[in-house]
Order: C-alpha cells, then structure tokens, then sequence
C-alpha cells in the first residue's frame, strides 16, 4: 500500500495521469526513469541552441571549402597516360548484356579504355 501511495505521488509531481496498471504493476523502474528524465531535461535545456550554433558557425564553413577543394582539384586535371595494349587487359569473353556490349556498367570515357584504346 505504502508503494501505491509512493507511485500517486510521483505521479502527481509529474503531472503524470494516474494510470491504475502502473499502481497495480509497482513499477518502480519505470518511475525512476520517467523522474531521471525529467530532471535531465531541465538541467539540459538550451543544449540545442549550442549545436545550432556550431552547425552554422562550423560545419557551413566547412561544408564550403570542401566545395572550394574540390573545385580546384577539377582544374588540375592531369593528362592520361597513353594507352597501351595488354594482352590480359580488356579480354571480353562475351558481350555486356547492356548498350553495344563493350562498355562496362560504370563506364568512363576519360579513364576506362576499351579494348582497342580510349574513345577519344
């Protein structure tokens, strides 16, 4: 009876509905936890103006100069290296199921060389 009173009280402090399963459960655990949390979140208040404040103040920045970099490494496109023929490069056993069956699935034109050589 003494816990029953203990879980109405909690509960009222709460503002929390007085549910009969949890009187008739005695579930401290769940209690514990509803007043554990409830005291987190008053003392952790605000905390979301602080990651605002960074994503702005960071990561926008960031985010920027990562577009600048790359950008830049675009125009400092090095020449590609001749084309040589390998025996055991560009063997086709049989056709690609798509296109003409010569290009593979992820084919680039700049850097993936077809058996006779680049494309142009």
């Amino acid at each position: 009876m003494k816990k029953q009173l203990k879980i109405v009280v909690v509960l009222k402090r709460l503002h929390l509905p007085e549910k009969e399963s949890l009187i008739r459960d005695n579930s401290t655990c769940l209690i514990e936890t509803l007043l554990k949390t409830n005291a987190n979140a008053k003392e952790q208040s605000g905390g979301h103006n602080m990651w605002k404040r960074l994503s702005i103040v960071l990561a926008i920045p960031i985010i920027g100069l990562s577009i600048v970099n790359a950008y830049l490494a675009l125009q400092k496109r090095e020449p590609r290296p001749s084309f040589v023929k390998y025996d055991h490069l560009g063997r086709r056993e049989k056709r690609f199921p798509w296109g003409d069956g010569t290009k593979s699935l992820f084919h680039n034109p700049h850097t993936n060389a077809l058996p006779k050589g680049y494309e142009n």
